[in-house]
């Protein structure tokens, strides 16, 4: 006569239990900490909504919406008034702030002479100079109509940074 051979019975050991249940609050806690966060955040600066798209982040909160890129993104064809395209270098961030009409423009990988080259080509374009300096950044600001224009190259890190605000 052949013996059947049952199946033994594994014990759920109460540790393994205990592991699991602390897994499951772990993971709870950290999604519910992950939504508070959030909630808090999105309250403190009156909501916000990011949008990452073709290698882009797209952040906006309220009336400032900024785009940062790994690569050059594009030159914002929104600017009030004709402000001509920097060539050198990769632009990375776009911030707009349209309560006040206010843009940044960041751009990486440049140089001294392209900043030189962009102040000509600014003036050439019917931007009037109100001053430079030079020390230990180069920064030249000028206007055209009702627009203020900041352009300011930082050597060691070869960045430049464009600003567009009304003149009030």
């Amino acid at each position: 006569m052949e013996e059947e051979t049952k199946p033994k019975n594994k014990k759920i050991t109460p540790y393994i239990v205990i592991i699991i249940v602390v897994i499951v609050i772990l993971l709870g806690g950290v999604t519910y900490a992950g939504l508070m966060i959030k909630n808090r955040l999105q309250n403190a600066v009156g909501g916000f909504k990011v949008d990452t798209t073709n290698n882009t982040y797209n952040v906006k909160t309220g009336n400032l919406n900024t785009v940062v890129g790994q690569d050059n993104i594009p030159w914002p064809a929104e600017l009030p008034i004709d402000v001509p395209k920097y060539q050198g270098g990769k632009i990375k961030a776009v911030t707009h702030d349209s309560g006040q009409n206010i843009w940044v423009i960041s751009v990486s990988d440049t140089s001294r002479a392209e900043f030189n080259n962009y102040k000509t080509y600014l003036i050439n374009t019917g931007w009037k100079e109100n001053e430079q300096t030079n020390v230990p950044v180069d920064i030249v600001q000028m206007k055209k109509a009702e627009n203020q224009i900041t352009v300011t190259f930082e050597p060691t890190s070869k960045t430049l940074l464009i600003s567009l605000s009304p003149v009030k």
